[in-house]
């Protein structure tokens, strides 16, 4: 029963390695500190590891699918894809999607994890509205408090 359980992962983890070092090796284990993370690992890690059985994704192994983790899951999924890595040449190209195109999300800003359109279209919803007035400007008057205990 343990040699039927280990099969299928064994054999995805081989099938989605072959496909990623099918393409341009990643060079982030020849050049230390390039960038924070590895995007073809944690492509790898998340298909892998942290897919619920009914859909969602988890934090890792062993723990319940929630929707924080499936949420900041595919923010990361979405940076990896989209991040560039050096081509050992001078120059860099698009990591993408490993697994094949099917896997491919909408790129994410990580800043405020929502697509680059939508944070432009608030960027520019804001920008319009005026500052706010400081607490001087507004002379406001403090909020006087009944401190009467007496309720009779």
């Amino acid at each position: 029963s343990s040699s039927s359980s280990s099969s299928p992962s064994s054999s995805s983890s081989s099938s989605l390695s072959s496909s990623s070092s099918s393409s341009s090796p990643s060079t982030y284990s020849m050049r230390p500190g390039l960038a924070l993370f590895d995007p073809v690992k944690l492509q790898e890690y998340i298909l892998l590891c942290c897919q619920g059985d009914r859909g969602g994704l988890k934090d890792k192994p062993g723990k319940r699918v929630d929707y924080y983790h499936t949420c900041y899951s595919l923010s990361g999924l979405s940076m990896a894809q989209h991040q560039y890595v050096s081509d050992g040449k001078g120059g860099a190209e698009l990591n993408g999607p490993v697994g094949g195109v099917r896997n491919l999300l909408t790129r994410t800003d990580p800043t405020y994890n929502a697509s680059p359109q939508r944070v432009k279209q608030a960027y520019e919803f804001f920008h319009k509205l005026p500052l706010p007035k400081t607490w001087t400007e507004r002379k406001m008057e403090p909020v006087k408090v009944n401190m009467d205990l007496d309720r009779s």
